[in-house]
């Protein structure tokens, strides 16, 4: 009896690396060159042409693309056991994107049965060019995966867009999110070890980077820098946008939203604003951080603090400058409480000498 398989208990990105997908010409290749040594040292053994050669031709592409086939299905079950890894899959590139790997795992089912089939023809056809036959039928069997080249290319940028996958599961996560050039990544570096990419415009995070929290000795407190989001929905984002929505909507924690008071903002504050109101209905842990205060006079802060208090608590509120490290120690430590108190309430850590 088949022993049922148990859903690992490695975390996802270990599982992923340790999954090597083959492309159709690496499979092709690989094939071929195989079957290439196999008739040369037949014609040194004066073995050409017969029953034997041609069988280990079909048994050698078989096998070969059995094994290469295994680990899309590894994949496949990888991703539909952690749930957190498929709901990120989904969010990312899409349901369809499933549909492709569950596809691709069908392709095996496919292999086996044609096999079956042409082992019985090839026994039972007459003894002439049977080194000509197992070679039409090697090509028959690699015919499946040549016809679902395609999905095979889609199933490697699944894995790509998997590996990116920010596993924070297990931990109390603050996740800072905000409009494109807000200082996300600046706050970031100066919070955190994360290995965040600063520049001087949108959009230059591309995928969600993890840290940790550094000003925190006693506690693993992740930090994850994400891409800058603007006000539109799902299927409008962009694929960074759709990679900062998922770790909004997964990890859990603290949210720390950046504001850009500034009149050059890449997304106006009244927009801003709209966008935090509707965050606010599907967080329980939110902070705002006011960044880019040295660029704003009191009047337009006062005027943005008052709007606020229409949103969020005053006591939630941070007006900082990240770049000028205005504010950030005030904020930090209030972050650094926050996720203590979650650790303890939720269970989400333990509380010891690292």
């Amino acid at each position: 009896m088949k022993k049922e398989r148990k859903p690992s208990s490695l975390p996802a990105d270990v599982e992923l690396r340790r999954i090597h997908l083959s492309s159709y010409e690496e499979i092709y290749n690989k094939i071929y060159k195989r079957i290439g040594k196999l008739i040369e040292k037949n014609k040194t053994l004066e073995k050409k042409d017969n029953i034997g050669e041609a069988l280990e031709i079909l048994n050698t592409t078989y096998n070969i693309v059995l094994q290469k086939l295994e680990p899309y299905n590894k994949l496949y079950k990888l991703i539909m056991e952690k749930n957190e890894l498929r709901a990120y899959i989904s969010l990312v590139l899409g349901e369809q994107a499933l549909e492709v790997l569950e596809r691709v795992a069908r392709l095996e089912g496919k292999v086996r049965q044609l096999y079956i089939s042409l082992k019985g023809e090839l026994l039972s056809s007459d003894r002439r060019d049977l080194r000509k036959k197992a070679l039409g039928m090697s090509s028959r069997l690699l015919s499946i995966l040549k016809r679902n080249r395609k999905l095979l290319e889609e199933a490697l940028e699944i894995k790509k867009e998997a590996m990116l996958f920010p596993d924070l599961t297990e931990k109390i996560s603050i996740i800072i999110a905000g409009p494109p050039n807000s200082g996300k990544s600046t706050l970031a570096s100066k919070i955190s070890n994360a290995k965040t990419e600063i520049a001087d415009y949108p959009f230059t995070t591309k995928r969600a980077i993890p840290g940790r929290l550094t000003a925190e000795s006693l506690l693993d407190i992740a930090v994850l820098d994400t891409p800058g989001i603007l006000p539109k929905s799902l299927s409008e984002m962009s694929l960074p946008e759709r990679r900062a929505m998922a770790s909004l909507r997964m990890a859990r924690g603290i949210l720390l939203f950046l504001l850009d008071p500034t009149s050059y903002a890449t997304v106006g504050l009244d927009q801003q604003l709209r966008m935090l109101s509707d965050l606010r209905k599907e967080v329980t842990e939110l902070i705002i951080a006011v960044n880019k205060i040295d660029l704003v006079n009191d009047e337009e802060l006062a005027s943005l603090r008052q709007a606020l208090s229409n949103i969020v608590e005053p006591k939630d509120v941070y007006f900082i400058s990240a770049a000028e490290n205005i504010g950030v120690e005030d904020l930090v430590e209030s972050l650094r409480k926050k996720a203590r108190e979650l650790i303890l309430t939720k269970g989400g850590g333990e509380i010891g000498d690292r």
